[in-house]
């Protein structure tokens, strides 16, 4: 998928990725997720949970690709990999908790952990998927955060992601 040049309005991140906060606001895609991953069996479950639940799936294998992505579309729903090619889960975060009702951030790792399920936690994620995945809890766990995100959307955004993305 194509999308326009535009231009930034403040500096790109350490890392070359363009700072969230730094484009004019884009539009918000209500009913779409944002797939970080590289596996072809979860992009495959993926593809089938959203074209049964009616989302809109866009996927993406790099830390860069996605936050280019997110610059032109915001969504409501970032599922990625506990980490891939360039980054981490915790360089996502780093990206979205300081926006206005950010994506809810959901995890996949094929080992899950109590450290990892609490950084993502106490870090502004979601949840914790475990691989392989499976379409039943995805569709649940993405169902629940389509929810919740659009909850603080109509009530207006909480300062909690802010507050931990900042401390």
């Amino acid at each position: 998928m194509q999308y326009p040049a535009r231009k930034p309005v403040a500096a790109a991140t350490g890392d070359g990725a363009p700072a969230l906060e730094a484009w004019n606001d884009p539009p918000v895609e209500t009913y779409a997720v944002l797939a970080l991953c590289s596996s072809s069996h979860d992009l495959h479950v993926l593809s089938e949970v959203s074209r049964q639940a009616g989302w809109t799936l866009h996927s993406t294998g790099s830390y860069r690709e996605a936050v280019n992505l997110l610059c032109f579309q915001r969504m409501p729903v970032i599922l990625c990999d506990a980490s891939f090619r360039d980054g981490s889960w915790m360089d996502i975060v780093s990206q979205v908790a300081p926006l206005m009702n950010p994506p809810r951030l959901i995890v996949t790792c094929a080992q899950g952990n109590d450290t990892l399920w609490s950084q993502v936690l106490n870090m502004g994620g979601f949840d914790v998927l475990l691989k392989p995945l499976n379409p039943d809890e995805v569709n649940r766990v993405i169902s629940h955060a389509m929810a919740d995100w659009q909850r603080e959307r109509n009530q207006g955004a909480p300062q909690v992601l802010r507050a931990r993305a900042a401390g």
